[in-house]
């Protein structure tokens, strides 16, 4: 029980993390429109309903075990581009945490629109998210569960949590290297070479112990910060 308690705050810190740049966008798709807040809840609900399928879709693909190249399955073949592509896209954004980012700007010509538009936008986030938490457990209720407060939260803190992060970016920073550690994990599995999850659960949790002690030690030092 408390191995699956663990995997879920794994699972839920790293969706909240790794969600900043779609909360970004939601703020800005919604900030500046009368009913911003009907457009992100729709917006966001119909955006869990996707993320549901994208994960019911991706775990049925994962029990097809049968060899159907070489020694390689189904299951093989999405662990190895999965893993490729969170590793992509892992460095990508963690190369693009060094950089100054470009203001984004983003108009809606009407409501429909911005609904279709934050649940597109956050189908596209969610695609590594998904590979993360698959990657992680093949608990699907955990996964669900995960997803569904990640959506829940998002909806009444597009604004602060995005503010938070960017006080404190080396949350996000440890977030993209747990990813890049997944992708090269998933990548592994897809090749039949096992390691254990645990020694790297283990090294992300102490991380993440270092970087909230200096978190909290940059909060004392700075009296108006917090």
């Amino acid at each position: 029980m408390f191995s699956e308690l663990g995997v879920f705050l794994v699972l839920l810190f790293l969706e909240v993390i790794l969600g900043v740049d779609n909360i970004v966008f939601i703020a800005i798709v919604t900030g500046k429109m009368r009913n911003g807040a009907t457009v992100r809840y729709i917006g966001l609900g119909l955006a869990l309903l996707l993320r549901l399928a994208m994960l019911f879709c991706v775990s049925f693909v994962l029990t097809l075990k049968k060899p159907v190249f070489y020694l390689l399955s189904v299951q093989d073949m999405v662990f190895l581009v999965g893993g490729v592509f969170l590793l992509f896209k892992g460095i990508i954004e963690l190369a693009q945490c060094v950089r100054l980012k470009k203001d984004i700007h983003y108009k809606a010509k009407s409501s429909f629109l911005a609904v279709c538009y934050v649940a597109f936008v956050d189908l596209v986030f969610s695609v590594d998210s998904i590979l993360t938490a698959v990657a992680i457990t093949k608990n699907i209720f955990l996964i669900g569960l995960a997803f569904t407060l990640t959506i829940i939260f998002m909806t009444v803190t597009a604004g602060s949590v995005s503010k938070w992060i960017e006080r404190f970016p080396e949350l996000k920073t440890l977030a993209l290297v747990f990813v890049i550690s997944i992708g090269a994990l998933l990548f592994s599995e897809g090749l039949h070479i096992e390691f254990r999850k645990s020694y790297l659960y283990f090294a992300f949790a102490f991380s993440l112990i270092v970087q909230l002690c200096n978190i909290a030690q940059k909060c004392r030092s700075t009296p108006g910060r917090s």
